[in-house]
């Protein structure tokens, strides 16, 4: 019995006070841990949210016997560039993306109330400059659409058109 007694006589434990501050540090270390993880969760989600619309886009040049119509006309900084889109896809474009690829240098371009309703086309004149940019060797046409207020381009999406006639 005197051998019980001693033993738990020398026992030396962690008083409270640094036991207190051991499982305040864990709990905020934790906490901090879950919190990192939270936001990977969020933003992760928030992605998939934009992949899986931009899914659902879908653009094409519409023809006309054949021929796309995508037109150029006017002479030096007076060119312009004619085309008609259309949205065959199940979700509304919001914006597009006109990259128009010269052979001198690209001009890419937001392009501003160009949004296109699911099933409708988009007619839409814009500006070339033949000094600056040269013949127009391709169009491309890239996508944004508007998810929980903010823009997200789909470049996947974008469609390209290099047979572009002359207006007469």
């Amino acid at each position: 019995m005197k051998s019980m007694h001693k033993i738990t006589k020398n026992k030396k434990g962690v008083s409270p006070l640094i036991a207190t501050i051991l499982l305040i540090a864990f709990a905020v270390a934790l906490g901090a841990v879950v919190m990192s993880w939270g936001k990977n969760v969020e933003s992760s989600s928030s992605e998939l949210l934009s992949i899986e619309k931009c899914a659902n886009v879908n653009l094409k040049v519409e023809k006309v016997n054949n021929i796309p119509q995508v037109f150029y006309g006017g002479t030096g900084s007076d060119g312009f560039v004619k085309f008609t889109i259309a949205n065959t896809g199940s979700y509304d474009v919001d914006q597009l993306i006109v990259w128009v690829i010269g052979e001198k240098d690209t001009n890419i371009m937001e392009l501003k109330q160009s949004s296109i309703k699911i099933g409708y086309p988009l007619i839409k004149e814009i500006k070339h400059d033949f000094n600056k940019y040269g013949s127009i060797k391709k169009l491309k046409f890239v996508p944004k659409i508007k998810i929980d207020d903010s823009h997200v381009t789909c470049a996947k999406n974008a469609i390209e058109e290099e047979k572009i006639s002359p207006l007469s």
